[in-house]
């Protein structure tokens, strides 16, 4: 049989020339272009992208709709997890309601680490109702994330180093090893197997028997480095100088 291509149309005086972070949410795809773009969303291939509306839930659901809600915001990407999407933006990490990634409560915000000088600049999702928020030069963990979310718990995991390169944080087994500026390559552990929210990070960076090959990285463009674990390897792809 022949393959075949389709171009997907896009809303009238929409354009894309920028990076796009798809994330797959329910029943639709939406595309992240940046943070100063709207985010795009595609509910069916023959209506394309389109600027997000925001669309009321039919379940009866607590999610505290009559305090008002928020759009959806501009962001560089986004997870879906526990049914609902998660988008890192500056310090805060906007959350929408349950099985409705279009609209979210004022109250499902969370700010990571206000008043600091770094940014979120990517977050991973983890098997235990946890999630992992990295930032520039700070790591946090959100637990307890189940139901209405009123139990959530954010916890510090370290201020000593972060991670500008969201495409390098992968989960291996138990621990998670992603890119950090100028450190190389670094994992963290569960501090303690009864609380999933401790976590510990090795003072040895996993890459330092490959240090020279490290510190020839480009700092100044590394946030687009990417990583995947295959065959039991992490391999780094990042510009040089």
């Amino acid at each position: 049989a022949n393959n075949t291509a389709a171009l997907l149309p896009l809303q009238v005086g929409q354009t894309i020339a920028e990076d796009v972070s798809f994330t797959q949410a329910f029943s639709k795809l939406f595309a992240f272009r940046g943070k100063d773009k709207d985010v795009l969303v595609m509910s069916d291939i023959a209506t394309g992208f389109k600027t997000i509306t925001q669309e009321e839930t039919d379940l009866d659901l607590d999610e505290n709709e009559e305090v008002g809600t928020v759009e959806v915001p501009s962001a560089d990407r986004a997870i879906y997890f526990q049914n609902r999407l998660w988008i890192p933006n500056s310090d805060l990490i906007f959350t929408s309601d349950y099985i409705n990634p279009t609209w979210g409560s004022i109250f499902s915000q969370l700010r990571i680490n206000q008043g600091s000088a770094d940014s979120l600049t990517g977050i991973i999702a983890l098997t235990d109702f946890q999630l992992l928020a990295f930032k520039s030069n700070s790591i946090f963990s959100i637990s307890n994330i189940y139901g209405n979310l009123f139990d959530i718990r954010l916890d510090c995991v370290t201020t000593e180093f972060g991670c500008s390169a969201p495409k390098t944080i992968v989960e291996i087994g138990s621990d998670i090893w992603f890119l950090s500026d100028r450190r190389g390559v670094v994992s963290l552990q569960r501090a303690d197997k009864n609380s999933p929210g401790l976590w510990q990070g090795e003072d040895i960076a996993i890459s330092d028997d490959i240090d020279p090959d490290i510190q020839k990285i480009s700092w100044e463009h590394s946030a687009k480095a990417t990583a995947k674990f295959f065959n039991n390897r992490y391999y780094l792809a990042a510009p040089l100088w």
